[in-house]
């Protein structure tokens, strides 16, 4: 997470763990790391391609659904008043009282 926000930031990791400015040689090579690590990931579903497209990983793996309220939001607002305009976002705030807790039980449950 630390590297993906450095990243982010166009700073080496040090810059955001220590405030240095200069990239490292340790820097570097996490940077690259992050590079082979995410260019060997499947695009479509995220997991490692040297699992995921391989034929005998036939039936070891198990899809599930969900729905993201936020892009629901966003859908609907979509819906209300048509495709959005070349330039146009849509975002989605949160709504809900500070401090609440949105029950746990109800969080998709995957075996």
């Amino acid at each position: 997470m630390e590297l993906r926000t450095a990243r982010s930031w166009g700073v080496p990791l040090s810059t955001l763990r220590y405030g240095s400015k200069k990239w490292t040689r340790k820097d570097r090579m996490l940077a690259v790391a992050l590079t082979i690590h995410e260019d060997g990931l499947c695009n479509g579903c995220g997991q490692p391609r040297d699992r995921s497209w391989n034929e005998d990983m036939e039936g070891e793996y198990k899809a599930h659904r969900v729905l993201c309220q936020g892009c629901q939001a966003a859908h609907l607002e979509q819906d209300a008043h048509g495709p959005k305009k070349p330039a146009e976002s849509i975002f989605v705030r949160d709504l809900s009282e500070s401090g609440y807790e949105p029950d746990p039980r109800m969080m998709p449950q995957f075996d």
